[in-house]
């Protein structure tokens, strides 16, 4: 599809979203926050706009694919067991040698999710939590409990629209109810989660 086709995608692939010619909070965000350099920085605009990559975002990047995909495809797990510092043969804490960091870009270089075998274990235990809470809001939040079920909800919905003035917009909701009464935003952290300070948090990078 192209950007000048509004309209609601289940399906699209996060790699098409990103190349789609439309507007998205972040660069507005950025402009707002910082200054119209720093959201024209941050934006489709920029030819030199590094993608994110950190430890940090590719495990909320896979905890979201599990919990709204239920699916682990394109994650590679990586044992550190597997990558002994050639000059010693000590295991590596952490992507702290040459081989094992080689292997990690090797992965990301292949489109592939890389993380440790420690941290996929946690990341396993967060959604086991999420889907936990989810179960528990059956009574008292029943529109997101249903939201959450398999008939209830698609995950990863990109939604494009023409905005009064012309320019075109795009989102990505993480879970949205197929009646489109409820949009769920999943958040990770690796911060305080303290329902105050949290939502300070989760309200600044929306």
């Amino acid at each position: 599809m192209t950007a000048d086709v509004p309209g609601i995608y289940p399906a699209m692939p996060m790699a098409e979203y990103l190349a789609l010619d439309a507007l998205s909070a972040s660069p507005v965000r950025y402009a707002l926050e910082q200054c119209p350099r720093a959201g024209w920085f941050a934006s489709r605009l920029n030819p030199e706009r590094v993608r994110e990559e950190s430890e940090i975002f590719d495990i909320g990047t896979i905890a979201h694919r599990i919990l709204l995909e239920g699916s682990t495809e394109g994650v590679e797990i990586i044992d550190p067991q597997d990558y002994p510092t050639k000059s010693n043969g000590n295991i590596p804490k952490g992507w702290t040698n040459n081989e094992i960091r080689a292997a990690r870009d090797l992965a990301r270089a292949q489109g592939r999710q890389p993380i440790l075998i420690g941290d996929y274990d946690e990341v396993r235990s967060m959604v086991t939590v999420a889907d936990e809470f989810i179960a528990s809001l059956q009574k008292t939040e029943p529109a997101i409990w249903r939201a959450f079920q398999a008939d209830g909800g698609r995950s990863e919905v990109t939604m494009v629209w023409e905005d009064d003035d012309g320019l075109m917009c795009k989102l990505r909701t993480d879970r949205m109810a197929n009646d489109h009464g409820v949009v769920i935003d999943y958040k990770t952290t690796g911060q305080s989660a303290e329902p105050e300070r949290f939502g300070r948090a989760a309200l600044s990078g929306l």
